[in-house]
């Protein structure tokens, strides 16, 4: 009796997460119109230490806007995947949607918050940005 109603429950919100993935809502969140659109790079990453050495010379403590704008710069500059074919070609792809969302994201907050500090934005700045940022896919 319990392991019946285990797969049924399990089968109800899978058939819940297809319908909001289909749909291109998304499975946690409600839509919000408030939310700012990001349009997803063409490329995907050249590889994990390159990603992780970028993000750290453009987005790392110590930040400005001509760093993370060197950084948009780069990731644009990413040739896409002419036929992705599995883990690592998807890995890549998704290492240039998060760099893109995490240099978009710090560009737009200007100011300094927690461990991460912007030369042209030294102070912090409650009024404006004690708040959450949030992103939608570009459709």
């Amino acid at each position: 009796m319990h392991q019946a109603f285990f797969v049924e429950d399990t089968l109800a919100c899978q058939h819940a997460v297809d319908g909001a993935t289909e749909s291109g809502v998304g499975g946690a969140a409600k839509p919000n119109p408030a939310a700012t659109p990001l349009e997803r790079p063409a490329g995907a990453a050249p590889g994990h230490q390159a990603v992780q050495q970028m993000m750290w010379e453009c987005a790392g403590i110590e930040r400005d806007a001509a760093g993370l704008r060197a950084g948009l710069a780069q990731v644009e500059s990413w040739k896409p995947n002419a036929h992705p074919v599995g883990r690592e070609d998807h890995e890549r792809r998704q290492m240039a949607v998060l760099a893109s969302l995490m240099l978009t994201a710090a560009l737009k907050r200007t100011e300094s918050r927690g461990g991460h500090y912007r030369h042209d934005f030294p102070t912090r700045d409650d009024l404006h940005w004690k708040k959450q940022q949030v992103w939608k896919r570009d459709a």
